[in-house]
């Protein structure tokens, strides 16, 4: 008999200061997946590590294998001390909740920003990991591909993701509600990947006076900023353009030291700075200049209020939708097995 486990930490469960210390890069996911799998128990294995989470999946053999010895490897890998406090943090889920805790996760239903669509990349991308490391086996080629299948069908079929659902378009939207407008307001975005594009589109119907783009590479702050009417600076001119700026919605390190030195930082006018990054990149710090409101990723819930009513409506067609996809998958599960078994039965009749 074959078991899912499920172990993580989220959004719901521990701050941002918290989540930070466990966010786990590719090459440590490969890493953990790795130690996971020296297990003698543990069949299949991948890892999930995001800016609201970070979690571990895996199929046991039998039922002997407490789930907590998975969240124990986690904090050693991390060099961290076991506290009672750290084990609050975490949940575990096992078996048919582990199954729909994963669809819930590929549907949006248990991100941070209800229905967005990140998070199937993000999956994806950790299950091509997983196999490219021979993880991943049966159980799991069927699963993640009824996850994936389902996350696309919640957005394509229901309302779970009216209104903007991305991080991006969150940080615009609580730029605004703390002026009350972005008009004629001048915004730095720094860095030039995907999640400064997106943000750099939301920005050009909010009729702002100013969009600066700042990346290491200049060509390709150059190219997004040509795309989108805003202004590319060089990477040297940081400094410089965190001055002009009012906003300022940053995936690069800023630290308090930086700011200080910068004069038009400290003169008696507002600004306000997003961090979108987790681990986070703007000091702390920085919010303690008495001219600067600083947020980071957990603050962004709040710009969520918009379109909270329709979504919860199509919670219940997200639900429902999740229901037919866990028979779904028991009745795959179940087929394979019959297959195997017949498999097997036939190899011992011809020996």
């Amino acid at each position: 008999m074959m078991n899912v486990i499920v172990i993580g930490i989220n959004h719901e469960t521990a701050p941002i200061e918290i989540r930070e210390m466990f966010y786990l890069s590719q090459d440590e996911q490969k890493q953990m997946i790795g130690l996971v799998m020296q297990h003698h128990l543990i069949k299949e294995c991948f890892v999930l590590s995001t800016c609201n989470r970070t979690e571990i999946y895996a199929v046991v053999a039998g039922c002997s294998l407490d789930s907590h010895c998975l969240i124990d490897q986690l904090i050693a890998y991390k060099n961290l001390s076991h506290t009672s406090a750290l084990d609050h943090c975490f949940y575990t889920y096992q078996n048919d909740s582990a199954i729909q805790h994963l669809l819930e996760v590929a549907c949006g239903l248990d991100s941070l920003i209800i229905g967005e669509t990140q998070i199937l990349g993000q999956l994806k991308r950790s299950i091509d990991m997983a196999r490219n490391v021979s993880s991943i086996g049966i159980y799991f080629n069927i699963l993640s591909n009824i996850a994936i299948r389902s996350g696309k069908k919640a957005r394509h079929d229901t309302h779970i993701n009216c209104g903007g659902t991305s991080i991006s378009w969150a940080a615009v939207n609580l730029a605004e509600n703390h002026f009350g407008t972005l008009e004629n307001k001048s915004f730095l975005i720094i860095g030039a990947g995907k999640m400064g594009s997106i943000t750099g589109e939301q920005l050009i119907r909010k009729n702002i006076s100013q969009l600066y783009f700042v990346n290491r590479t200049y060509d390709k702050a150059k190219s997004l900023a040509q795309r989108l009417g805003g202004h590319a600076l060089p990477f040297s001119s940081l400094e410089n353009a965190i001055g002009r700026a009012d906003i300022c919605i940053s995936s690069y390190i800023i630290d308090r030291e930086m700011l200080d030195k910068i004069p038009h930082v400290n003169a008696n006018r507002e600004r306000l700075m997003i961090d979108i990054s987790v681990p986070r990149n703007i000091d702390p710090q920085v919010g303690k200049i008495s001219t600067i409101t600083l947020y980071d990723i957990d603050n962004l819930k709040e710009a969520m209020d918009i379109n909270v009513e329709r979504r919860q409506q199509a919670k219940n067609c997200v639900n429902e939708l999740i229901e037919r996809k866990m028979f779904e998958f028991r009745k795959k599960i179940k087929k394979s097995a019959e297959r195997k078994n017949k498999v097997d039965e036939s190899n011992m009749c011809t020996v």
